[in-house]
């Protein structure tokens, strides 16, 4: 046993999202490696657009060191949670692009660091540990703030779609797996008002990529759009035949050869392309804006296109070529063995948090009487 970790979460944050990092850390605390403790933050007065993200107070047996860690999990590349940034040694965020951390953080940007591909994902103990931690957190909130009963309706929708991820196991399979020779595409469309991002460019890339794909492989085709009520009304020929529920789709999606992925809102890293990897599926995508601590290869990892003919172009060449199909496979599946599956990333960030040279780790020093 190397570390224990304490959490320190507010319960107002996505644990939808952060089901990844949880994840992990419950990994590690079953496999033996670290132990585990949550604990709530205090209320404290914020600005309703202030970041919520989990810190890590990691302490190191061996050397009796301390460091801590925010995780910030977010879509938007371009907004940090300043005091998480300000006070923890280390920020891992999700979506790093690197011109905006210059220009947001220029005296802090030695602290932040490429987190990578997530998905939403729970183990044996994960959804356990968070929830004892979250109930009691809630209770003792509600009870000093009565009115807080509406927000906590809010929270537990997040909370119910972490209960209900699937299980880590549930994704992965082995490179050699059987698999039908198809391509698998299957996205949603976003409401302009949902968004502050460009909400039709992205929904035109998605729909040209459903349309092209379909005409191009026919019933090799598996995917579409999901059936919202913005989808179905002004995209009804582009709706996705097939079961849109997690699991269902976790399923259909590991059943085909190929998986096609294109970027999501604000560019972030989508959770359809670590799932793709988990599943060791060969990868059509276009090239990558946001950093990655262990980068994709392309030709290795994925095929790269920029227009949907390229996509189907490049989907051909992985569906008419075994051995090449079979080779980004293993490649996948060893990727994200190494360096997304949620227990092996998570130790990495732990042990980063202890590299040389990070001045900035405080060192317990005991005397002898």
């Amino acid at each position: 046993m190397q570390y224990h970790v304490t959490v320190h979460f507010d319960p107002d944050e996505n644990f939808y999202s952060e089901s990844w990092l949880f994840t992990g850390l419950a990994l590690l605390a079953e496999q033996g490696e670290i132990t585990l403790d949550f604990r709530p933050r205090r209320p404290h007065d914020r600005d309703a657009s202030e970041l919520l993200v989990p810190r890590l107070e990691i302490h190191h047996f061996a050397s009796a060191a301390t460091s801590s860690a925010a995780f910030d999990l977010y879509d938007r590349s371009d907004i940090f949670c300043a005091e998480a940034l300000e006070s923890c040694d280390l920020y891992f965020k999700r979506c790093l692009y690197r011109p905006h951390v210059t220009q947001h953080c220029p005296d802090l940007q030695h602290k932040v660091r490429p987190l990578g591909f997530v998905f939403a994902c729970q183990s044996d103990t994960s959804i356990s540990r968070v929830l004892r931690a979250v109930r009691k957190s809630y209770f003792t909130r509600l009870l000093a703030h009565p009115s807080r009963i509406r927000r906590l309706r809010g929270d537990s929708v997040l909370l119910r779609a972490f209960t209900a991820s699937p299980h880590i196991q549930h994704y992965q399979q082995p490179p050699d797996a059987p698999v039908e020779t198809k391509v698998f595409y299957q996205t949603r469309v976003w409401e302009p008002t949902d968004t502050t991002d460009n909400a039709d460019e992205v929904n035109q890339e998605r729909v040209e990529t459903v349309r092209v794909l379909r005409k191009a492989f026919g019933n090799r085709f598996c995917g579409g759009l999901v059936p919202t009520p913005y989808a179905l009304k002004h995209f009804p020929q582009e709706i996705t035949p097939n079961n849109s529920h997690r699991h269902q789709y976790v399923a259909l999606s590991k059943s085909c050869l190929v998986g096609v992925y294109t970027r999501g809102l604000h560019h972030s890293l989508a959770f359809k392309l670590p799932e793709y990897l988990a599943a060791s599926q060969c990868i059509v995508s276009p090239n990558f804006r946001n950093e990655l601590p262990v980068p994709l290869d392309a030709g290795g990892n994925y095929l790269p296109f920029s227009t949907p003919d390229g996509c189907a172009e490049q989907c051909a060449r992985l569906l008419d070529d075994p051995e090449r199909a079979a080779a980004m496979r293993r490649t996948n599946h060893c990727y994200f063995r190494q360096n997304v599956h949620p227990g092996a990333r998570v130790r990495a960030c732990l042990d980063e948090a202890f590299r040389s040279p990070l001045p900035s780790v405080k060192q317990l020093v005991t005397t002898e009487s």
